[in-house]
């Protein structure tokens, strides 16, 4: 017998070239990554939030369609959001119970499914049922995965890198957004059907998922659940970790822990005054399609520009903000500036002729203005949880997700009340629509057909007798025919004179309606100011400054004491 061992016979699983099996589901890093492996995994969390973002939204841009082709109301397609949003919200909670299972696995796995949903299932539907039962299975896996992706923001930034890197990760609703619009504004004119949409988001899920399975990593709890203020933390992070001496917060006490004012009422005010975004990202092809008579394609390219400079400034300012350590003066301006533009924005509603230009000059600080209060708002509500414990943080960001799907819920519930003209609008507008273009049609052909008699009439000198005949004959073809259109016309619309009124009745309660509903939103914005105070964070860079400069000396004297060989 050799007294050299046999080599072990390989695992049975599934084997994938440079890829082992267990990599594909242990994930968890021991040690903190380098600056190149932190910012792949941060830039693969970006791409999987913007992703998942763009399979929520990607309904938007095909609102409309969806409506008609699935003989949907109005009503029943916002309470449909409503409910989706509701499940999202049990999901995120259901997220910070699910975190021991691995925030990357969430992520990885949950975009698997998110992905068979968008390329296969909704567009199979062929009713609005089924179309709903598909909607909100997608709305509860992307309530859990969405509470996963910015806890490993989270994780793999310092609080000094935090605004920036909450910056691009708020790029995912943003971007997400933008694709939407600009896939619809260049697709649909070739495709001209809603599944096109889905299916065209499917194929990207799918990429983003592959990407997800075989790159995404994650800290392991050890690493994750202590308070990283600098990079230059790490070697203090790592050795509490090999010592063993971190403590963690979980199950039922940990939501025990993150439900105070602090926590949740910053959690709330961020959610009140997204209302106006809410609304933006669902229905501003509706918006402008019923008040401003845009086509779907042009609406989708004004919210092109809203989502465009929403994601530069979000970078921007996260940048800013990291740079001057403070985010509660970012949040103010950003909130007054916000409140400004909106009502700018509600009284465009009344003037059906405002330019495409006048649009632009209003959503672009608005959309500013909104990504400079958003971004430091997510850095500083983690900074908030990570004062409670650092172990809290999936725990506080899935009571935000709970709220802020729950609002999103009372939105979509109370929405269609205010709104109460669009039910009529989107049901009955098409077709009243369709029945004025046919009528303004054939009155001009009529004018035209009155003009060439009349001048046939001025040159009838110049004609020879069978030229006269042949002229007056072909006149008199076609203004036999528009009479008989007309009178078809005339017989098509008897029938729906009532429901022509109350068109005509809806179109000219819509805008005031939709006033209402921006006014609400102002009220929301304004709300949101109070709750600044209650976060965590400076006013001033100055005292920023001065207490980092304290926390980095509180770190090296404990590094001394802990580790004298390591600071060597």
């Amino acid at each position: 017998m050799s007294s050299h061992s046999a080599p072990a016979a390989p695992r049975p699983g599934l084997h994938l070239p440079g890829v082992s099996t267990q990599a594909l589901f242990k994930r968890q890093l021991a040690r903190y990554p380098t600056s190149r492996a932190r910012y792949a995994y941060l830039a693969i969390i970006v791409v999987a939030t913007v992703c998942l973002y763009y399979q929520l939204y990607v309904v938007s841009s095909v609102s409309t369609i969806v409506l008609a082709k699935l003989n949907m109301s109005f009503l029943f397609f916002v309470t449909m959001l409503g409910i989706a949003n509701a499940i999202g919200a049990c999901a995120s909670i259901f997220a910070g119970l699910a975190d021991r299972w691995g925030r990357a696995n969430l992520v990885a796995y949950g975009l698997g499914v998110t992905a068979l949903l968008t390329l296969v299932a909704i567009p199979l539907s062929r009713s609005e049922w089924s179309f709903s039962v598909f909607f909100c299975m997608l709305g509860f896996v992307e309530g859990i995965v969405l509470v996963a992706t910015p806890a490993l923001v989270r994780d793999f930034s310092p609080q000094l890198g935090r605004a920036s890197a909450m910056g691009f990760w708020t790029l995912g609703p943003v971007v997400g957004s933008l694709i939407v619009t600009v896939v619809a504004n260049h697709s649909l004119s070739t495709y001209h059907t809603w599944q096109s949409q889905f299916v065209i988001c499917g194929i990207v899920s799918v990429i983003v998922f592959a990407i997800a399975l075989l790159g995404l990593r994650e800290l392991s709890p050890k690493l994750r659940d202590q308070t990283m203020v600098t990079l230059r933390d790490r070697a203090l992070i790592e050795l509490h970790a090999r010592r063993g001496d971190v403590r963690h917060e979980q199950g039922g006490s940990a939501f025990r822990h993150v439900g105070r004012p602090r926590v949740l009422g910053s959690a709330l005010g961020i959610s009140i005054f997204l209302v106006i975004y809410f609304t933006m990202v669902t229905f501003i092809v509706v918006l402008f399609g019923t008040l401003f008579d845009y086509s779907p394609g042009r609406a989708n390219g004004l919210g092109s520009w809203y989502w465009g400079i929403d994601a530069i400034t979000l970078v921007a300012v996260g940048l800013l903000s990291d740079r001057l350590a403070v985010r509660k003066p970012f949040m103010v301006i950003g909130a007054v500036g916000t409140i400004v533009m909106t009502i700018l924005f509600l009284h465009t509603f009344t003037h059906p002729h405002t330019s495409y230009g006048t649009f632009q000059a209003i959503i672009i600080p608005l959309s500013a203005f909104q990504a400079i209060a958003y971004a430091p708002w997510m850095a500083s509500f983690t900074e908030t949880v990570e004062d409670l414990h650092p172990s809290l943080t999936a725990v506080g960001l899935a009571v935000w997700g709970w709220i802020i799907r729950m609002v999103v819920f009372a939105t979509y519930l109370v929405l269609p009340h205010v709104i109460s003209s669009m039910n009529t609008l989107v049901k009955d507008g098409p077709v009243v629509t369709s029945l004025a273009t046919t009528k303004a049609r054939l009155a001009a052909q009529a004018a035209h057909l009155k003009g060439a008699g009349a001048a046939l009439q001025a040159h009838a000198a110049t004609l020879t007798h069978a030229q006269l005949l042949a002229q007056q004959t072909a006149l008199a073809t076609h203004a036999a025919h528009l009479k008989a259109a007309g009178a078809a016309l005339e017989a098509k619309a008897t029938p729906l004179a009532g429901t022509i009124a109350k068109v005509q009745h809806a179109s000219g309660s819509a805008p005031h309606q939709w006033q209402h509903w921006f006014w609400v939103a102002v009220v929301c914005q304004v709300a949101f100011l109070p709750f600044i105070a209650m976060m965590r964070g400076r006013w001033s860079p100055r005292a920023a400054r001065a207490d980092a400069e304290r926390h980095d000396e509180k770190m090296r004297g404990e590094l001394e004491r802990l580790a004298p060989d390591v600071t060597a």
